[in-house]
């Protein structure tokens, strides 16, 4: 950049400017993977905060070496001079920081990038102030919010700083950081340690601050001879803050030199380890990410459909559909359709494997290729996220730059303790943000049988597709990617902007031709009898014979051919026999599937119904081992208990493909399927030709639910075996507890299924045996009767329920701690809904107890109430085991429910129906049903609860209060009203408890004070006391409640103490003189209260009034000739330096009537009186106190600026000048001109009361 450039970048100051890499150089989002935003302070720069005097601009020019990945950026604000036009406070400056990084992220490989601050001074403020605005916009600015990750703070002021708060000091510093300029008043007092501004936003961000990783550094040298920041200051003692001291001015913190590298080393240190932190190792992050969206389906579905054959398949080269396609400049999908059997399936993996292996050195274009391959076995997953889950997998592996934007999109929490949710909407947003990328505008996204996914499933993904392809050719002008989908529909009738190819025999034939000589070859040279019973021309005739029956249907072809092979020894005759025995052409697969049935035997076909039967229903492939066992039970009857009632069926694949060769296959991990999603159609709808060969789907249920119950097995599994041990013993475990509850569902209710599946149900069981729960699965508070109320129609739930109770199930499931009680839990929880509280009153009429479990989260009745289920409440309320008093989880009963809706006529039944339901009984709290009702503020229902026999007013709640005690401190005035009635209302109060007493007078009601007061005839209200230690006379001497100070003190003498100290060891008589009560002070001086009692501080009564200002009421304490003025605080000072803080000649006149007074008597800081005034600017006290004084320092008191009078401010406001950190409000006489005034005139001013709220109670 160029010295006129550079130049005129430092002239444009307000603003978010990029430094790495610079602005006239080229910038890729993809490149970087961490963005740095830097904030300087009071008075500062974009640029000039962090160049040193050579021009070294170090976050340009040093930190990019050390995190070259990083975006850095520099924010400008106006933060400098009075005569600024811009008066934006904190809250605007971080607004527009929000608004502008927000549209600088606005790249798909930016909106999730960490992002990492470094603030200086005043910067800190204003980033925790984001920090802030990011929390109350989070619609907005969720992106951002989410990738703050880490802050480096410069000396930043976190509790205001000492120096700002000294304007002559802080003036000169200022002064020479601006060269003389002003500085805005409103951002100085932003650091000022008594600034409400600064404390408000530090407490809000402290909660903001915690999962963020923090370094503060502190100034530990001099600025002027103090600290501009002090270490204290800097610090925000947060358990994630890493605090460093550098070796700089506070200026210096925010600059570095090349030539003292060791002073910037801490900083570059730490401000890579945070980058280092919010970026890990993607390899390590994408691991994690890639066991989120793996399973054993995904990759499965990557090895399903065969390889295509050497030569075939490249009809599609030719095609003119398919080349407009690939070689179209924008984002275009191509559909290939075709009949069943086609052979889309192999196809589609060849264009995925050719796109894959083309030489990226040689093509014009290269692709990475993505694919997934849909299929019916997989009935009980969710096809489109398992879809989506295995594109994601993908694309992270061949593109790791993505894993950061899939993350985010997944993750519940990031930054914290992240869980990634696979829900259907983030899924999609992930896909398309990662296709919107720069380096992702080249993929090829392969999806074979999109109708395996249902087709309303298919539809919809379709759709989406259509939509996410028009969305990248708009938006993203560089994207090429390319849809290749196979699907026997064209689903033409959704609209979709596609290429549509359709496979025809002539298409084909080649392809399979080329088939049926590779393996009529390979076959010959295997067996060496065929071989030598077949010529060239033989071989020939069989290809054709073959291929002429296919019509153009490659698994016509390949079943025809398995089953011409089906022999062991081969002659010439044997050959002949099978050519003759190629099926004719057939006009459909149905016919032809028919045909290969036909020629089985009755006992084959008996087997085969079976093993097919369980294929076919099958929620996932099962393994060989699954499927011998499943078979072997079904052959073995009905009467299983144990694992030894049945022999798996050995070697069954095998004796299946040598009876029905080329109806199932072995996929490439030994799971076992049909041939081909069309014999599973054929099965499906072979209900006419073929009754016994037909899709049973009850041999399946059945076995799993048997399996589940085996007795040796449930013994097993409670002997401490592992669920890996059992898995093991017992392999059909695993496909059984993961989907018997998938089987049952699509059982008709009146099966008998249904009745073994209640059988499942007992004390050691699915249910409560951890090693036979499948990983992640809900049985743990699921059961037989459970899953038929959530998942089944109202009719058939209602039906199984008394079907089951007929059968001898327990309708209360006691078998189980965690079930019992649950079936009539989950229909009052759910009685809103018409079936569930039809279910609940069947499950009520076949005996189900109410009363259980013991100890509900919330009780059966309770549940009714809040449904406002009242037909339900009523039955369960005259229910013979219904128990009133049951408690719920925070230990209410029913009456504490129906308090808190404020029920009288259901509060009356109650209590009229049921004689012993308990009216005190208490909740976790401690709260009674009294206490509940108070809070409703509902007079009436207090009235109806008062007048229950048994009622008890002296319970205390865990804070210790009773119900008048509860009403009284909450300010419920009516509510208290009406239970000082009721006799028992106000007992003896404990010391421990809290007294309503003593919260009436805290709320200063007067009124309410001498109610209770009469009720209690003034009896023990010396024990009344808060929680500071406060009694009632100090209470009453802050309200200034005089002629009740008399009348407690007469009345309840000699137990009342007028000089009882609180805590803090005052006397009521310190609290009167605190607030300038004349009243109370004259009634506790009457009553002879001790004018030298002293406070935790040293202070007396004389003293705090002193230093609170008012001075009638030191004048009343001084004229009782009782206090001592030579008395000192734990400072050292005596009355005479209090006095000396009031420019009022009265309190010293005052003062000199008492004997040995010291005028001269020094404090802790060696400070006299005379010194107090002058600090204080008390003129005439000064003048005073110098007279008294032997020898004391020279004042110019006649030159003295005559403070605290100032022009006056509007009316009703007072000026607080900061004297020894107090602060003193004095009223200025509206008569004063502003002139020297005469002695006697200022010793009768008025010191003004503080307000009754600034005392602490």
């Amino acid at each position: 950049m160029g010295k006129e450039d550079e130049a005129n970048r430092f002239a444009e100051k307000h603003g978010l400017f990029r430094l790495h890499p610079a602005e006239h150089d080229s910038y890729d989002a993809i490149d970087y993977q961490t963005d740095i935003v830097a904030l300087h302070g009071l008075g500062g720069h974009a640029f000039k905060t962090w160049t040193n005097s050579d021009g070294h601009l170090w976050l340009r020019d040093s930190l990019p070496s050390h995190v070259p990945r990083s975006r850095i950026m520099t924010y400008g604000y106006d933060s400098s001079f009075k005569f600024s036009s811009s008066r934006a406070k904190i809250v605007d400056f971080a607004s527009e920081l929000a608004t502008r990084l927000d549209l600088e992220r606005g790249h798909v490989a930016e909106r999730h990038r960490p992002l990492i601050f470094i603030c200086h001074s005043l910067g800190g403020v204003v980033f925790k102030e984001l920090l802030i605005t990011l929390s109350l916009q989070t619609e907005r600015y969720q992106n951002l919010a989410k990738s703050v990750s880490g802050v480096i703070f410069l000396g930043c002021p976190h509790r205001g700083s000492r120096i700002a708060s000294t304007a002559q000091l802080l003036s000169k510093i200022i002064n020479a950081a601006t060269l003389g300029r002003g500085v805005r008043t409103d951002l100085l007092k932003a650091l000022e340690r008594s600034s409400e501004q600064l404390q408000e936003i530090s407490r809000k961000a402290v909660r903001l601050l915690a999962p963020l990783t923090i370094v503060s550094f502190y100034e530990t040298r001099l600025t002027n001879k103090a600290y501009i920041v002090e270490p204290a200051s800097a610090i925000l003692e947060l358990p994630n803050e890493h605090v460093m001291p550098l070796n700089a001015d506070h200026r210096e913190l925010a600059r570095y030199s090349p030539s003292s590298p060791q002073r910037y080393l801490p900083v570059w240190k730490f401000i890579q380890r945070l980058v280092e932190d919010a970026s890990p190792s993607l390899a390590q992050d994408n691991r994690l990410l890639l066991n989120a969206l793996t399973s054993w389906e995904l990759k499965l579905a990557k090895i399903r459909p065969a390889k295509a054959r050497p030569g075939t398949c490249r009809w599609i080269f030719t095609s003119t559909v398919y080349n407009r396609w690939i070689r179209h400049k924008k984002p275009s999908m191509l559909l290939l359709t075709g009949t069943p059997g086609c052979g889309k399936s192999v196809t589609t993996r060849y264009i995925a494997d050719h796109l894959t292996s083309v030489d990226h050195a040689r093509a014009s274009t290269s692709y990475v290729v993505i694919s997934y391959f849909c299929s019916y076995v997989e009935a009980a997953s969710d096809a489109e996220v398992m879809m989506l889950r295995s594109l994601l997998y993908q694309l992270v592996q061949h593109k790791p730059e993505s894993g950061n934007i899939i993350w985010n999109h997944l993750a519940t929490n990031p930054g914290q303790s992240t869980k990634l949710t696979l829900e259907l909407g983030n899924l999609w947003g992930a896909l398309i943000d990662v296709l919107s990328m720069h380096s992702t505008t080249h993929v090829c996204l392969v999806l074979d049988a999109v109708e395996e996914l249902g087709n309303d499933i298919a539809k919809s993904v379709l759709k989406k597709l259509d939509r996410m392809t028009v969305w990248l050719g708009d938006k993203q002008p560089n994207s090429r990617l390319k849809l290749f989908i196979s699907s026997r529909r064209s689903f033409s009738e959704s609209n979709i902007n596609c290429e549509l190819l359709r496979m025809r025999a002539h298409d084909t034939n080649s392809d399979i031709k080329a088939y049926l000589d590779q393996v009529i070859e390979e076959f010959a040279q295997e067996n060496v009898s065929f071989n030598s019973s077949t010529s060239q021309s033989m071989k020939r005739k069989i290809s054709e014979s073959i291929l002429k029956s296919s019509n153009g249907t490659f698994l016509v072809a390949v079943l025809s051919w398995e089953n011409f092979r089906q022999a062991t020894r081969w002659s010439q005759k044997l050959v002949q026999k099978n050519l003759k025995s190629i099926m004719p052409l057939m006009s459909s697969m149905e016919g032809f599937y028919d045909k290969m049935l036909l020629k089985a035997d009755e006992d084959a076909l008996a087997d085969a119904e079976i093993v097919f039967s369980i294929l076919g229903t099958a929620a996932r492939p099962l393994t060989e081992e699954e499927l011998e066992e499943v078979a072997g039970m079904c052959l073995a009857g009905k009467n299983i208990r144990k694992s030894t009632n049945f022999s798996p069926f050995r070697n069954l694949v095998q004796v299946m493909e040598s009876r029905f060769p080329g109806l199932i296959t072995v996929q490439e991990n030994r799971r076992v399927t049909l041939i081909h999603r069309s014999f599973k159609d054929y099965l499906d709808n072979n209900h006419k030709d073929h009754q016994s060969m037909k899709m049973e789907p009850r041999y399946l249920i059945r076995a799993c639910l048997q399996y589940l119950q085996l007795r040796d097995l449930i013994r097993d599994a409670r002997s401490g075996l592992t669920r890996y041990e059992l898995l093991e013993l017992y392999p059909l475990l695993d496909y059984a507890s993961n989907y018997v509850f998938w089987h049952i569902e699509s059982v008709h209710v009146r099966d008998p299924l249904w009745l073994l599946f209640a059988n499942s149900a007992e004390t050691y069981s699915l249910y409560t045996l951890q090693a036979l729960q499948a990983r992640g699965a809900a049985v743990d508070t699921l059961s037989p009767l459970q899953f038929a109320l959530e998942r089944l129609p109202a009719a058939d739930m209602l039906s199984l329920i008394s079907r089951f109770h007929d059968h001898g199930y327990d309708l209360n499931e006691s078998w189980s701690r965690l079930t019992c009680g649950r079936p009539l839990q989950h229909c009052c929880a759910n009685a809103k809904q018409p079936e569930k509280l039809r279910a609940a009153s069947l499950l009520l009429d076949l005996g189900a107890n109410p009363s259980l479990p013991e100890y509900p989260f919330k009780s059966n009745i309770v549940r009714a109430m809040q449904n406002e289920a009242w037909e339900l409440y009523d039955r369960l309320l005259h229910h013979p085991m219904t128990e009133p008093n049951d408690r719920d989880h925070r230990n209410k009963g029913l009456l504490h429910h129906l308090t808190s809706i404020g029920s009288m006529t259901r509060i009356s039944q109650l209590i009229d129906t049921l004689h012993d339901v308990d009216v005190n009984i208490q909740d976790e709290d401690g709260y009674t049903p009294l206490h509940t009702a108070i809070f409703s503020n509902n007079v009436d229902l207090v009235r109806e609860l008062l007048r229950v026999p048994g009622i008890r007013l002296e319970l205390t709640d865990h804070a210790g209060r009773t119900p008048l005690s509860t009403a009284t401190y909450w300010g419920l005035k009516k509510m208290a009203l009406v239970l000082i009635e009721h006799p028992a209302a106000f007992k003896v109060v404990d010391k421990d408890r809290s007294s309503p007493l003593i919260a009436a007078a805290i709320h200063g009601d007067e009124t309410m004070c001498k109610r209770l007061l009469q009720a209690c005839h003034y009896k023990n209200i010396a024990s009344h006391q808060d929680v500071s230690g406060k009694r009632l006379i100090h209470h009453l001497a802050i309200n200034e409640w005089g002629n009740m100070i008399t009348d407690c003190l007469q009345r309840a003498y000699p137990l009342m103490s007028v000089d009882a100290i609180d805590h803090a060891g005052r006397s009521s008589l310190h609290y009167a003189s605190l607030l300038g009560n004349i009243e109370s002070c004259a009634a506790l001086i009457d009553a002879d209260a001790s004018l030298k009692l002293q406070d935790r501080t040293g202070r007396t009564a004389a003293h705090v009034a002193a230093d609170s200002g008012f001075k009638d009421a030191l004048m009343l304490l001084l004229r009782t000739g009782r206090v001592d003025g030579n008395q000192r605080d734990h400072l050292g000072r005596n009355l005479v330096h209090w006095a000396a803080t009031l420019d009022c000649l009265d309190v010293v006149h005052e003062l000199s009537r008492q004997k040995d007074i010291r005028w001269a008597q020094r404090d802790n800081y060696g400070k006299q009186p005379v010194d107090i005034a002058y600090i204080c600017q008390s003129k005439y006290v000064g003048q005073f106190l110098a007279r008294k004084t032997p020898n004391p320092k020279q004042y110019d008191w006649e030159s003295m600026y005559n403070s605290p009078f100032v022009d006056p401010p509007p009316e009703g406001d007072h000026f607080e000048p900061h004297v020894f950190g107090r602060s003193l409000s004095k009223k200025r006489d509206p008569d004063w001109n502003g002139a020297p005034d005469d002695p006697e005139r200022l010793a009768s001013l008025q010191i003004s009361k503080k307000r009754r709220a600034q005392i602490p109670v």
